[in-house]
């Protein structure tokens, strides 16, 4: 082999040898520098050695000596072939002398691959390259060579890396494709065929969106072109591809964009076929469905594990057995025995799955709640492509009704036969030929005949010939399946020859495929009943004529025609000469004929017809009795002991006396009478007949009633049509249903223009405002109280009319009645007066105060020295003339606070300062009547401030002073009181004197009240003071109220709100802060609304003790408070005087306030799901008040109360 094997160093690697250098020529820089080339030859990785043209070795860098183990000492002078194995070595020689000679360039500037020999006799693989070149005018040859181990074993490793890939490639079983970016394949591997079903030769340069499904189209085409934008991009999509046989394959797919990979150029697809996946999983899904809807439990075991435990059960399992699959997964089946472990059905199944085969039992088996059921179970091995059993498949089957049917046949049977053999019925079993080849003893009594001798009869034998036809008929079909049983009544034929009704019940016996095996029938002797039929049939002629009499009766107007024809009637079917019906006006028996009714035929005489009237005395004495107490009464000329006196007009006659009460009055008799036959009455008869007379009773009574109410009618329209006021009745939703002629007046519009239309039409609707809603605003304010709205008449004109609501329940429902008064010519009076009152008022103050002023001068002296009795004059007139003044400016208050007009100048103040001054100022007058006042103010509490005016503060304090002064005894005390509670405070007047009157207490704050009308000659006053100290208290967010006991005193007080110390602060314009809770105050405030002072103190006494109470009047104070202070709380009636509480509802649902409805109206229902709670007075213990209050507290917010 010849040196060589790298690439040549010439451009052409043919290229001539170098003509030697020519003489003269410069040196270069390497010739100049030996050291520096040799250091570079001995650094450089690979080997370097020089030859000559006869092969032997000049040169021999380091990199050689390590490569080929040798030295450059060892290895210079000798040949280049000892560093070549054979066949090299043989194949060196010659070879550069034919090159030198011939040009035979072979090795020179090629690069080879041979083996060369190391010293130590090891052969390598080596890359070697030949250059030729001059040196010192000779020519040589350098080669470079490398151990080429490594490259060649990368290089065979890379060979059989890509031969796996490409037999991994070809093999797989996934499909491999390269696209383009538009989606053509520029490749495919042989899966493709299989999965795809197209040839590669089809698919190589076909477009894979041609053969996708058109909806995946899009979708794919826009993945391929977003993965195309992004080198290294790797997308997923699942498609589908129309297979040649129309079938789709589903593809689960994974690429990568290799668009600008060298060796690829292409988006790389590995799509895996889902198709049969797909179909799996949807049959593994069916499969599931399957078992869930399977009425048979479904149980799977794992027998490899220890135990066997469940490892699966369906929906089934679980409703046979109470028992989830968490709760039955992981444990063995035996849990289901119960205390029936030791069955004999258990072995079996244990010993089946010992020997790993099939297995069933019935087993007793227990819910989870403890009852039993029948189980039949049925287990199956499932085994591996092995044959190794992995796990075991139970099928249970609930067949406790089947056991039970089974159960209750066996019982059947034996009750069969009991009842068989002891059946008062008679029971035979016939065979297809009509032979009974059983019967009970009952059946062989009735024919008279033994159970052998049956035997040997057909039924024929024992049928009348009249009725034997059609059972033959009967039977011949039963026993071709054509029916399932008959029923008839025929004639038998005893064995003595006598005969009976019989009533034949015959059913089919059915094989278990159905056929027709024998025939159960069932005789019952209905002889009896047939004769009685025969009566019933006359007994319901006579019903059905009296039925219709009497519903011509009810329904009939004219009462002559209608009982005459009912009379008609009843004498015609019951086939009598006469009926006569007879009223007893008297206490006694006797009785004047109403109606009657006789045949023309029967009764051709006089004689022969009922009498005019009946006579007590034509009657026996127990008859008279009888019929009294309500008893039927009949005879006839039969009887033995009729007992009719011979000049009874009933004597000889088939008579029937029926008593006829209308309500509990025995109101008179129908009297039926029969003369041209003996006739008995039957009980049944006698039965219709009373029916017949109380049809007749309640049709009287009807008669009374609706006269009755004729009457009662017209006495309520005379009563309504007269009334001064207006009556309208409404609907429950406000559309008027009538209204009387004073409504007429009032409104101006006819009964037609009002009645069915909305009552909006008559009251006026706030402007903006709902009418429905108006209307049932209206219904909470005026319902059960005398309340003021504004009317409209027909031309438009609003007017005041006074309205007072009620409701009533009518047959169509609940409904409204409104009493209406126009008080027009009322307001004007009361304007009127009120401008007297004033006018008068102010008109007498101007003289009053020169008359006491003139009067005081008197008194100082100011005219001298007057006589003692002129003295005495002078003081009596300034005394009232002082009393004149007070009465006037009390007039003036009270006037001014029903006008609103009373200014106040509300200013933050110390209580304390505030009563020391009213003390001081009224100390005089106690001591005129002989009192002291104690002030008890709590020091503990530091200053006390609330907004008040304090000029009416002082007027408030005094009035109640000045009243407990005038009303305690002599040498007593009267208390002045200031407690603190919570975010308020009450200030309280307390009395010893003689208590408030029961009877007057509820008008106490009224106008000019007084308890005793001497009081005012003894004590004074004029009975404004309180109505006026009541005002101006709640003018200023306040209350009033008060307690007393007869004959130990009176305490009258007043709650405030109470400022804390640092919101003390004067404001402009006499606005005052909102009230705050005292210092270290943690108890709830609860704002009570509640116009009942009653009422507000004994809750007040409830709940003191978990919270504070503040107390609110009405909407107007209630709305106040709320803005000043904050509640955890309100206790709301739902009736209040300026509206309903339900109107609060929605603002505490803002303030995020709970609500507890405490009312007298039972409205639960119709409240929002906002309020916390409803409470009903007088239905509600204090306990239940108590902790309704504590639970709304302890929610500390609205509670959304279910819907009924």
């Amino acid at each position: 082999m010849p040196l060589g094997g790298a690439v040549a160093a010439s451009k052409n690697r043919h290229s001539r040898p170098k003509e030697p250098a020519r003489p003269g020529a410069p040196k270069t820089h390497l010739e100049r520098s030996p050291v520096f080339v040799r250091t570079i030859l001995d650094t450089i990785l690979d080997g370097l050695l020089t030859v000559d043209e006869s092969g032997v070795l000049l040169s021999f860098n380091r990199a050689a000596e390590k490569i080929f183990g040798y030295e450059a000492e060892e290895i210079l002078g000798r040949n280049v072939s000892v560093l070549m194995a054979e066949p090299h070595r043989s194949a060196h020689d010659g070879y550069l002398r034919r090159y030198l000679e011939e040009r035979d360039a072979r090795v020179i500037g090629r690069l080879l691959t041979l083996e060369g020999l190391r010293k130590d006799g090891t052969v390598f693989p080596m890359d070697l390259t030949v250059t030729e070149m001059e040196v010192g005018g000779r020519r040589a040859f350098v080669g470079l060579c490398r151990d080429a181990t490594d490259r060649l074993r990368a290089e065979e490793d890379l060979r059989l890396s890509e031969e796996r890939f490409r037999k991994l490639v070809q093999n797989a079983m996934d499909f491999l494709a390269v696209l383009d970016e538009e989606g053509v394949i520029r490749y495919a591997n042989p899966a493709a065929e299989t999965i795809l079903g197209y040839s590669l030769q089809a698919l190589e340069g076909a477009s894979l969106l041609e053969i996708l499904h058109p909806d995946d189209v899009g979708p794919i085409r826009s993945v391929l072109q977003g993965a195309a934008r992004t080198d290294g991009e790797v997308f997923f999509a699942n498609f589908r591809i129309r297979r040649p046989d129309g079938r789709y394959a589903i593809l689960e797919s994974l690429g990568t964009n290799l668009l600008r990979d060298p060796a690829i150029r292409g988006l790389v697809l590995n799509a895996k076929d889902l198709t049969e996946s797909q179909r799996a999983v949807e049959n593994l899904r069916l499969f599931h469905r399957a078992l869930s809807s399977s009425r048979n439990g479904v149980v799977i075991t794992d027998p490899s594990q220890p135990d066997n435990p469940i490892i699966f059960v369906n929906s089934a399992f679980e409703r046979m057995t109470g028992y989830s699959v968490s709760e039955a997964a992981g444990r063995n089946c035996r849990f289901l025995h119960g205390k029936d472990a030791d069955q004999p059905g258990l072995e079996e199944i244990r010993r089946a799955v010992r020997e790993r085969r099939e297995g069933s039992a019935v087993l007793r088996n227990y819910r989870k709640d403890g009852t039993p059921f029948w189980n039949e179970l049925q287990i199956f091995p499932v085994r591996d492509d092995f044959g190794t059993v992995t796990h075991f498949v139970g099928i249970q089957n609930d067949i406790s009704e089947r056991v039970a049917a089974e159960e209750a046949l066996r019982r059947s049977e034996t009750q069969f036969k009991a009842i068989f053999d002891a059946s008062p019925v008679g029971i035979a079993l016939v065979d297809a030929e009509g032979r009974p080849f059983a019967s009970n003893p009952a059946l062989c009594e009735m024919l008279g005949y033994t159970a052998e001798e049956l035997r040997g009869l057909t039924f024929a034998d024992f049928t009348d010939a009249r009725d034997l036809y059609l059972d033959l008929k009967f039977f011949r079909g039963l026993m071709a399946g054509q029916r399932e049983g008959y029923r008839m009544e025929k004639r038998y034929v005893r064995k003595d020859g006598t005969v009976f009704w019989g009533a034949l019940n015959v059913a089919l016996a059915r094989g278990l495929k159905g056929e027709p095996l024998f025939a159960i029938g069932m005789v019952a002797d209905v002889t009896q009943r047939r004769e009685a039929e025969s009566a019933m049939r006359n007994r319901d002629a006579v019903l059905e004529a009296s039925s219709a009499a009497a519903e011509r009766l009810l329904r009939g107007e004219d009462w002559s025609r209608s009982i005459g024809g009912a009379l008609e009637r009843l004498g015609q079917a019951l086939q009598v000469g006469s009926a006569a019906l007879y009223e007893k006006p008297s206490a006694e028996c006797r009785a004047e004929r109403r109606a009657m009714w006789f045949d023309p035929d029967a009764c051709g005489s006089p004689h022969d017809q009922p009498p005019p009237v009946c006579r007590p005395e034509w009657l026996p004495r127990a008859w008279v009795e009888g019929l009294e107490a309500g008893e039927a009464k009949s005879a006839s000329p039969a009887d033995a002991s009729g007992g009719f006196p011979a000049d009874s007009p009933w004597q000889g006659r088939s008579i029937a006396f029926l008593p006829i009460f209308a309500g509990r009055e025995w109101w008179g008799i129908l009297v039926l009478a029969e003369h041209r036959q003996v006739r008995r009455w039957s009980l049944a008869e006698l039965d219709v007949f009373k029916t017949f007379a109380g049809t007749l009773g309640a049709a009287i009574q009807r008669q009374r009633d609706l006269a009755a109410l004729q009457e009662s009618e017209g006495r309520t329209r005379s009563l309504i049509d007269n009334m001064l006021g207006g009556l309208v009745s409404l609907q429950k939703d406000g559309v008027i249903e009538m209204v009387n002629p004073a409504a007429e007046r009032i409104f101006g519009y006819s009964r037609e223009e009002m009645v069915g239309r909305h009552v909006s039409q008559l009251i006026a609707v706030p402007e903006g405002e709902d009418p429905g809603d108006f209307f049932r605003r209206a219904l909470v304010q005026a319902l059960g109280r005398v309340t003021e709205w504004e009317a409209i008449r027909k031309g438009g004109e609003i007017f005041p009319v006074e309205l007072s609501l009620f409701e009533f329940r009518s047959p169509a429902g609940r409904r409204y009645a409104g009493s209406i008064q126009d008080i027009s010519q009322r307001r004007e009076v009361d304007r009127l007066k009120k401008e007297f009152v004033s006018t008068v008022s102010h008109e007498l103050r101007t003289p009053l105060t020169s008359i006491r002023g003139s009067l005081g001068l008197l008194q100082g002296g100011v005219a001298g020295e007057m006589p003692a009795q002129a003295r005495a004059l002078v003081d009596i007139a300034l005394k009232n003339s002082e009393r004149l003044v007070r009465l006037i400016n009390d007039i003036l208050d009270m006037e001014k606070i029903e006008a609103g007009r009373m200014a106040f100048d509300l200013r933050d103040s110390d209580l304390a300062a505030l009563l020391h001054q009213a003390v001081e100022a009224n100390r005089g007058f106690a001591h005129q009547y002989g009192q002291t006042i104690a002030l008890e103010t709590p020091p503990a509490h530091g200053t006390l401030l609330v907004r008040v005016d304090v000029d009416r503060f002082q007027q408030v304090v005094t009035n109640l002073l000045s009243n407990a002064i005038k009303f305690s005894p002599e040498n007593g005390t009267v208390s002045l009181r200031a407690e603190p509670s919570g975010r308020r405070v009450r200030v309280s007047v307390t009395d010893r004197g003689p208590g408030i009157p029961e009877a007057f207490r509820s008008k106490i704050f009224g106008k000019f009240a007084q308890a005793d009308s001497s009081d005012t000659r003894k004590k004074g006053g004029t009975g404004l003071g309180l109505s006026i100290a009541k005002a101006i208290v709640e003018k200023m967010g306040g209350s009033m109220d008060f307690t007393t006991e007869e004959g130990k005193g009176t305490t009258f007080f007043f709650d405030l709100p109470l400022l804390a110390p640092a919101d003390s602060t004067s404001l402009p314009d006499g606005q005052g802060t909102p009230a705050t809770p005292p210092a270290g105050s943690e108890r709830p405030l609860i704002l009570h609304v509640e116009d009942d002072p009653d009422v507000l103190e004994v809750v007040r006494g409830i709940v003191c003790e978990i919270a504070d109470v503040v107390s609110a009047r009405s909407l107007e104070e209630a709305r106040r408070l709320l803005d000043e202070s904050s509640f955890q709380l309100v206790l709301l009636d739902l009736t209040l005087p300026d509206g309903g509480g339900a109107e609060l509802l929605p603002e505490l649902r803002d303030r995020s306030v709970p609500a507890l409805v405490f009312s007298a109206e039972d409205r639960a229902l119709e409240m929002p799901p906002a309020v916390a709670g409803f409470l009903v007075k007088g239905a509600t213990s204090n306990e239940n008040l108590r902790q309704a209050v504590e639970d709304a507290l302890a929610r500390g917010k609205p509670i959304r109360r279910p819907d009924p």
